[in-house]
């Protein structure tokens, strides 16, 4: 496995869940249209570290951060606990010791926080659900001949 494997993996997660969308906009989540906000998810990947290394694997802790997002102009409590029912429910799946320790190289997902905020500092109907996971990984480094 490499990291590359990080993004479908969660990816998989969230959409056992339903009724979410992936915003594959780069590394900016502040531009979502609210025409699509409602539902909408991102992953973000970052902060590797590694954790020691020998001949032949590495092991390697970081982050990786899902973001979640519900619209709560009619009603914002409801926009917070849908996040919030959603939020858990991808939790659980990414969570499951039957999803994250069958993986070729993932050998533990732990998490770091569960936070629901406003979207935006300037509107708080919106809702933004961060939660960060902590990933430890060993990846196979390759002999040389």
């Amino acid at each position: 496995m490499s990291f590359t494997h990080l993004r479908p993996y969660f990816r998989d997660r969230i959409r056992t869940v339903g009724g979410l969308t992936e915003w594959t906009t780069g590394l900016n989540t502040d531009n979502i249209p609210s025409t699509i906000l409602q539902g909408a998810f991102h992953i973000e990947i970052s902060g590797f570290n590694q954790i020691k290394q020998n001949q032949d694997c590495l092991d390697a802790s970081g982050e990786v951060t899902i973001k979640l997002f519900a619209k709560g102009a009619k009603d914002p409590l409801k926009a917070v606990d849908w996040t919030i029912a959603k939020g858990q429910a991808v939790l659980e799946e990414v969570l499951k010791a039957t999803n994250r320790l069958t993986q070729p190289s993932i050998k533990n997902v732990m998490l770091k926080s569960f936070t629901p905020a406003p979207y935006s500092p300037s509107d708080d109907n919106d809702v933004e659900l961060r939660m960060v996971f902590e990933v430890q990984l060993v990846l196979t480094i390759p002999r040389g001949v």
